[in-house]
């Protein structure tokens, strides 16, 4: 056993090893075996070579345990029994969960999700490496006691566990059973005779590991192995060592087992002083009492950055200081990302800005590649009969043989009609609204591209076992052409240069047969339904992960914590000193608890990943990591994250403080002269700097900013000027720069070509133009057509209900009866009568097309009879008479600035009237599916202009004197939802009632109220009698009617004057972007020159409404 400490005070335990190995080389010794981690075989390699400057290596090999052990079984046996691998474990485990998951009481519904096939592939293998067996659970079932969670969670892990026990048999064999497999061969094994065998770069094992290096120091000559741990058992950082001093333990016993002792060779013994801060940090980070560093140190940087984009970019900028200042190379500096998914896209955006050559010491997981959507979309396609979803999914992989034109044309055809199912199988017959689409072209895409589907369709019929389906499956993705796809995908990635991708697609085809292989291997012969082969095949999928090796030396490694592994490198960078990153959170466990792991332990069952383990495990390889840097340790950490939010610091910072007391925190939010000049680092990672400070000087709100530096981002801008590579970028940053959003404004000549008065305004168009101009500019002016769906929307339902109520209103006119005197079996008659004859006249019969439109249907039918016996009730409890129903009507108003005219037209739900004394009151209604209420302050700005317009359009109509507007109203059409403190009846009949009351602006007249419900005390069940914003005097009515003529006058004579804006309004928190179909485009910015909200206030006090309309308004007040 070699030991002792890392850092460059201490001996290097790899290069003590290395030079071991050299000497015997040089002696002629042959069966040397150095064995390392998995991912760090190609560095050894590299590294023993370098050391001993030999171009090769003959007598010695650098092998992972996965490599030893394939080469002693094909050299002993062991080779021909059917290896399951970790992807055939997943589908092997995967078909386990179907077979018990009925049976399961805690994981029933958990194990059909997302994560629980990884969850407990994992903690299978932690029970095997554990040497625990399921029937070790039974009998820790039966210890915990019947009933308690803890029962039941270890009875169903056993079930699955026995299951896919089952499942392996006698002829199939998994990673985990292979170590036993080893072990037992490796007495045989030639290969091993009168060998030296090395282990360096591991800190612990698990239990299968240990057995077999007690294997092998049985069969070999000699086992030297490597740990870094303090042999000293009360230095002040002792518990740093917990994990390696650990496994220096077990092996003293394993050798003690063996019948010798364990030599330990301590490199501690010629330990050099300390001359620097790293020097230090290594013996004191995590001392208990950490001696203080007497000066500052200058090896050692500590950084504060806004956030982690800027943290990434400032990390950047201190690699090109170092490569420029200090001649350090790229391969001599190592970043270590505390989370690699949150840090990983900043820091390849940044280092490729920079001009920074980088390896990201990382792996990807295959189930985000297309090319695996694609064949698990065909198989789910077949299984739902073409479903839209399934289909478009495969078609949007690039996999499909149609080209993206073709596949555009044809799925707004589909979404037009509702294809599914037989119906692709057919030619289209039916004419799409968009005139330019061929059938004939339709057809000669759908054909291409259900060809092969229909081929595997009926293919699959056919196959009844697993290997069936997988050559159905081949023979599919071979009619597509597949491979010769994936062949030029990966030649267009090698020509934009992203050699990363390319690597993927290279390997994705053999990945998809390795998981063919592992299918048919494992349970081919098997009989299986669609579903289960797809849910086997996701699993396999699932476990698959892809890793790259560097292109060139010279780079930068960015690696993570529990992959890094470079003891040798002169600078290490940490990104995400926060709490929760570095060190991590307090572990967690997705199968059984901390606690329930512990009341296992205490049961003599020990699971080794526990959160102590854990815990112990990140403080050595953090204690391994800091103390690698030959020369400079630069630790970074962010204040908030990407949404803002604040990151705390982490507990290492004041740990690190406390061991260097004159360390200042620098902090890259300092807009100092020295932070300006580190941003001038390389050309392509400058000129973002370049940009946030020329728009600072362009439009920055802030603080002046300092001449010195004004002047030195001129003196940046004027380089990028006149140099010839980046001129043309620079101007168009310029230009950019320069941008101040979408034109504001067409010529009166433009606006009047376009619009064509006399306008045609309904009431939402001239809402639509106040909620945002260029909205109104697009939607009216642009005039874009939507795409058709085969779906119910919102207007749908609206036409529905609108059509209802009018024939309603229509058939008891025609039978001559009041609609007061319909009963309500007339009405729900009458309602199923007039929803048979409309329901399948709505979009091709789409009510019919699904469950879901169906349920709808009869939703739609319940809502319709409660609707109509509720306005048959309010006419019933008043002397209103029915008078127009859908009545529509023009309004012409003169503009006075252009010598036109507007027509505003529309649709009134419903007039009636009531005579009383000679006057004729008249009520308006519209009906609202959704909740639309009354709001002055909307009624003020022109954001709701329904009520009064329809109001002035009904008087209009009705022609005559002595008429009075009495009332406007919403009649909100739903089934409410009631929300009450007690469930007795006249409480709910009471709730129903209120939310049926109309909403909206009445004339405050006994006379109208009496004759609006007759019944009316202090309250009415009809409207609102106590709501004071609702009641206008006579004259306050016609102020009303008359002012919104002035603003729709002044809103059209705008639209005419050219006026298309990007002015969304504001009003709280509501803004006219919120449901805009337009705001992809309109490219609204605030930053951004002329744009900005129209700021509203969000209500307005009656008696200032009213005072406002009066004197004719002010546009655009504001909060």
């Amino acid at each position: 056993m070699i030991i002792g400490r890392e850092g460059r005070l201490h001996i290097n335990k790899s290069d003590y090893i290395y030079e071991e190995i050299g000497a015997r080389l040089q002696r002629g010794r042959s069966k040397m075996y150095l064995l390392v981690p998995e991912q760090f075989t190609l560095g050894a390699e590299r590294e023993l070579m370098a050391y001993n400057r030999l171009p090769g290596l003959l007598g010695a090999d650098v092998l992972s345990f996965k490599r030893l052990e394939y080469r002693i079984l094909s050299e002993v046996g062991g080779i021909a029994k059917t290896f399951v691998d970790e992807h055939g474990k997943q589908m092997l485990l995967q078909k386990s969960i179907r077979e018990v998951q009925k049976d399961l009481t805690v994981y029933g519904k958990s194990a059909g999700r997302l994560g629980f096939l990884e969850n407990i592939c994992a903690f299978i293998s932690e029970l095997k490496q554990s040497e625990i067996t399921p029937e070790a659970l039974e009998a820790a079932e039966a210890e915990v006691g019947e009933g308690r969670i803890l029962s039941q969670k270890l009875k169903d892990i056993r079930k699955i566990y026995s299951a896919y026990a089952a499942l392996l048999s006698h002829d199939r064999i998994d990673d985990d059973d292979r170590a036993k497999l080893l072990c037992a061969q490796i007495p045989k094994s030639d290969y091993l005779e009168r060998s030296l065998i090395w282990i360096d770069g591991f800190h612990t094992f698990s239990g299968q590991d240990f057995r077999i290096i007690e294997a092998l120091a049985a069969k070999a000559d000699c086992v030297t192995m490597t740990l870094t741990l303090d042999p000293d058992k009360n230095a002040p950082d002792a518990s740093a060592f917990y994990v390696p001093g650990e496994t220096l333990k077990r092996i003293e016993k394993m050798a003690i087992d063996l019948g010798f002792e364990a030599e330990i060779v301590n490199l501690e013994t010629t330990v050099r002083p300390a001359v620097s801060g790293l020097d230090h940090l290594e013996r004191n980070l995590f001392a208990l009492r950490p001696a203080p560093y007497g000066q500052k140190p200058d090896d050692l940087a500590v950084v504060q950055c806004k956030n982690i984009w800027n943290e990434v970019e400032k990390g950047a900028q201190k690699i090109v200081a170092l490569v420029r200042e200090r001649g350090f190379r790229y391969q001599d500096i190592v970043v270590l990302a505390g989370d690699m998914e949150t840090y990983g896209g900043s820091i390849k955006r940044a280092f490729s800005e920079y001009g920074i050559p980088f390896f990201m010491d990382d792996v990807k997981k295959v189930t985000e590649n297309n090319f695996l959507e694609a064949v698990l979309a065909a198989l789910e396609s077949n299984r739902s009969h073409y479903a839209y979803e399934d289909i478009f999914t495969f078609v949007k992989t690039g996999f499909a043989p149609i080209t993206p034109e073709e596949a555009q044309e044809l799925e707004n055809y589909v979404i037009e009609f509702g294809i599914r199912g037989s119906a692709w199988e057919k030619p289209f017959e039916r004419p799409s609204a968009d005139e330019a689409v061929s059938l004939e072209a339709l057809n000669a895409s759908r054909e291409r591209l259900m060809a092969p589907f229909m081929a595997l369709r009926k293919s699959l019929r056919k196959a009844r076992t697993y290997a069936d389906k997988t050559k159905s499956l081949v023979r599919f993705l071979e009619d597509i052409k597949a491979p010769e796809t994936i062949d030029g995908l990966s030649e267009a990635l090698r020509e934009r240069g992203d050699f990363d991708s390319m690597g993927l697609y290279n390997q994705i085809w053999n990945i998809l047969m390795e998981v063919f292989d592992q299918i048919n291997s494992t349970m081919g012969g098997e009989s299986t339904t669609l579903e289960e082969y797809i849910s086997v095949l996701s699993g396999g999928f699932q476990s698959y992960t892809v890793g790259v090796i560097p292109s060139r030396q010279d780079v930068v490694n960015i690696t993570d914590l529990m992959r890094s592994r470079h003891s040798q490198m002169k600078a290490l960078l940490v990104f995400g000193m926060n709490e929760g990153v570095i060190p991590g959170n307090s572990p967690s466990f997705n199968l059984l608890s901390e606690r329930e792991r512990d009341q296992l332990r205490k049961r003599e069952m020990e699971l080794q990943n526990n959160s102590d383990f854990r815990r112990a495990q990140e403080d050595f390889l953090l204690y391994s990591l800091f103390a690698a840097p030959s020369d400079y340790l630069y630790l970074s950490y962010a204040m908030a994250d990407a949404e803002g939010g604040t990151i705390p610091v982490s507990p290492l910072i004041p740990r690190i403080q406390a061991v260097f007391p004159k360390l200042t925190i620098e902090s890259a939010l300092e807009d100092t002269l020295s932070k300006e000049w580190e941003a001038v680092a390389t050309p392509g990672g400058t000129m973002g700097s370049l940009i946030d400070h020329l728009r600072e000087l362009r439009y920055g709100k802030g603080p002046a900013m300092p001449e010195e530096t004004k002047r030195l981002w001129q003196t940046v801008g004027k380089w990028y000027d006149q140099d010839a590579h980046y001129h043309t970028a620079f101007r168009q940053i310029q230009e950019a720069l320069d941008y101040e959003g979408v034109d504001d404004h067409l010529s009166q000549g433009q606006a009047i070509r376009l619009f064509e008065p006399p306008i045609q305004a309904s009431v939402s168009r001239l809402e639509l133009y106040r909620k945002c101009p260029f909205s109104h500019y697009v939607e009216y002016g642009l005039r874009p057509v939507p795409r058709q769906a085969y779906e119910v929307e919102p207007p749908d339902i609206g036409t529905v209900l609108h059509q209802l109520i009018d024939a309603v209103y229509k058939e008891a006119e025609r039978e001559q009866v009041s609609v007061r005197d319909l009963s309500q079996e007339k009405t729900d008659a009458m309602v199923d009568a007039i929803l048979d004859e409309t329901l399948p006249q709505v979009r091709h019969q789409v009510f019919n097309s699904t469950g879901q439109y169906q349920y709808l249907g009869r939703k739609l039918r319940r809502v319709s009879k409660r609707t109509v016996r509720v306005l048959v009730d309010h006419m019933r409890r008043g002397d209103f008479d029915f008078k127009y129903s859908e009545r529509q009507f023009s309004q012409i108003l003169e503009l006075p600035s252009f010598d036109e005219t507007v027509k505003v037209r529309g649709v009134i739900d419903r007039i009636d009237v009531y005579e009383r004394e000679g006057d004729t009151f008249v009520k308006v209604i519209d009906y609202k599916s959704g909740n639309k209420s009354l709001n002055l302050a909307e009624i003020y700005y022109g954001l709701s202009l329904q009520l009064a317009v329809y109001m002035e359009a009904g008087l209009e109509i009705l022609e005559g004197d002595n008429l009075i507007p009495g009332g406007t109203f919403y009649f909100h059409v739903d089934d409410p939802m009631l929300q009450v403190d007690k469930l007795d009846p006249e409480t709910l009949t009471a709730a129903l009632n209120d939310s049926f009351k109309l909403n909206g602006i009445y004339l405050d007249d006994p006379r109208f109220t009496k004759a609006m419900d007759a019944e009316a005390d202090k309250d009415s069940e009809v409207i609102s009698l106590k709501a004071r914003n609702s009641r206008l005097s006579r004259d306050e009515f016609e102020d009303l009617l008359s002012y919104v003529k002035r603003v729709i006058i002044e809103m059209t004579e705008k639209i005419l004057g050219g006026d298309i804006a990007v002015r969304p309004y504001k009003k709280g928190k509501e803004t006219g972007c919120e449901y805009c179909p337009y705001k992809g485009i309109c490219q609204f910015d605030e930053s951004i020159g002329k744009a900005s909200y129209d700021v509203l206030r969000t209500s307005i006090p009656r008696d200032e409404f009213i005072q406002k309309i009066k004197e004719g308004g002010k546009d655009n007040e504001m909060d």
